[in-house]
């Protein structure tokens, strides 16, 4: 297709396993063929940790995790939070976020199949009160009806992770525009010897 989806909506298993199998920061994930998932799991667990340190959970928080995949980062947030609740428009990710909640034993974190452009802002105006929200969104950055919804809710802390640092520099402004303040950066290497990194503010 004439768009920036590297992979079709079908695949065709040839051998093997169903889907992969990855560790992460004490947690066994299966990520389906049409899931995303980060290329280096070393730098993974880095990039994850960061984000969560960066939450400050205590153990009482509401997160929302818009961009789920297949759970990876609200799941790793899910011990450390009081409910999770993951937002991803990708179907199968979200049965394998659901699986992989199930594989592990976490019953604080649910997952919705939607876009989160228009499920986020829906919640939001029903009354949710997320005390962190976490943003990782694909390359082209956070759609503005985001962003309204994230500055209506008024987290006491918003969590950005990017892959592409122009667009979420553009998203954080939007996000500082709204009241926010930037209070801290921390790049990860995550392509080595590319010049590209995952980004967490």
């Amino acid at each position: 297709a004439r768009n920036n989806v590297i992979l079709c909506n079908n695949s065709r298993k040839l051998f093997g396993e169903d889907a992969v199998y990855e560790q992460l920061l004490g947690l066994t994930f299966e990520i389906p063929p049409l899931s995303f998932f980060q290329v280096n799991p070393v730098q993974t667990e880095r990039l994850y940790q960061t984000a969560i340190d960066f939450a400050g959970l205590t153990g009482n928080e509401l997160v929302v995790d818009a961009y789920a995949g297949a759970g990876t980062i609200a799941l790793c947030m899910a011990k450390d939070a009081k409910r999770v609740i993951g937002i991803e428009i990708v179907e199968p990710a979200v049965d394998s976020a659901r699986r992989n909640a199930e594989r592990n034993g976490i019953t604080n974190a649910e997952f919705h199949a939607a876009a989160v452009e228009d499920l986020l802002p829906k919640l939001v105006a029903d009354g949710l009160r997320p005390d962190i929200i976490m943003l990782d969104p694909p390359r082209k950055g956070v759609e503005p009806q985001v962003i309204e919804a994230v500055l209506k809710a008024a987290p006491r802390k918003v969590v950005y992770v990017s892959c592409h640092v122009p667009t979420q520099a553009r998203d954080l402004q939007m996000l500082a525009a709204g009241g926010y303040q930037f209070e801290k950066c921390q790049p990860v290497d995550m392509f080595c010897y590319a010049g590209g990194v995952e980004n967490v503010v």
